[in-house]
C-alpha cells in the first residue's frame, strides 16, 4: 500500500538522489533526533476492565510522544494542517545508527502518524506522493522530512 504513494530508494547511499529536488519549495522542513519505532510491530494485550486491546510497545509509545513534540516545536506559528483536498509531496531521509535496521514501511508509517498527530495535516491520506531514502548516521539517528504543499490530487479512483 505505501509504495503506491513513496518511490522507495535503494538504502544506504551516500547520497540520495532526490537530494537536490528534495530542498526545492518546501513549506516545512522537519527533523525528527532518534531512530523512530515501528508502532504496528511489537503490540502489547493491555486490560481494561473486562475489556482487552492491544496497543503499541512501550518504545513505541515514548518514540511517538517524543516525535510529535519535536514534530510541534518545529511547525510555524499560523501553520494550517494540510487537508486531503490540497494533498502533499513528503520527502523522508531516515538516518540509523549503527547496528540498527528498521522496516521501511514501519519507519514511514510511524513518522507519518506522529505528522498526523502532530498537526502537519489532518489525515495522512493528504500525501499523494513523495520518496523514502535510508542511510546511515551512527552519531546521530534521525528523520528529516521535507514536505510540498498543494500537490495535484486526483481522487477520482481511476489510478494505479
Amino acid at each position: 500500500m505505501l509504495a503506491r504513494h513513496l518511490h522507495l530508494g535503494a538504502g544506504n547511499l551516500k547520497t540520495p538522489k532526490s537530494r537536490r529536488r528534495m530542498g526545492a519549495n518546501v513549506d516545512l522542513k522537519i527533523v525528527i533526533e532518534g531512530k523512530p519505532k515501528a508502532t504496528k510491530n511489537g503490540k502489547r494485550i493491555v486490560k481494561f476492565g473486562k475489556r482487552s486491546a492491544l496497543i503499541s510497545s512501550k518504545d513505541a509509545m515514548t518514540w511517538r510522544r517524543s516525535a510529535v513534540e519535536q514534530i510541534k516545536a518545529q511547525i510555524p506559528a499560523g501553520w494550517q494542517p494540510i487537508t486531503t483536498k490540497q494533498g502533499a509531496v513528503v520527502d523522508l531521509r531516515v538516518y540509523q545508527g549503527s547496528r540498527q535496521s528498521i522496516d521501511v514501511d514501519n519507519a514511514v508509517s510511524s513518522v507519518f502518524d506522529a505528522m498526523e498527530k502532530a498537526g502537519v495535516m489532518s489525515n495522512d491520506y493528504a500525501i499523494v506522493s513523495g520518496s523514502f531514502w535510508r542511510g546511515r548516521d551512527n552519531a546521530r539517528p534521525r528523520v528529516e522530512v521535507l514536505i510540498r504543499r498543494g500537490a495535484d490530487v486526483d481522487d477520482s479512483g481511476g489510478g494505479e
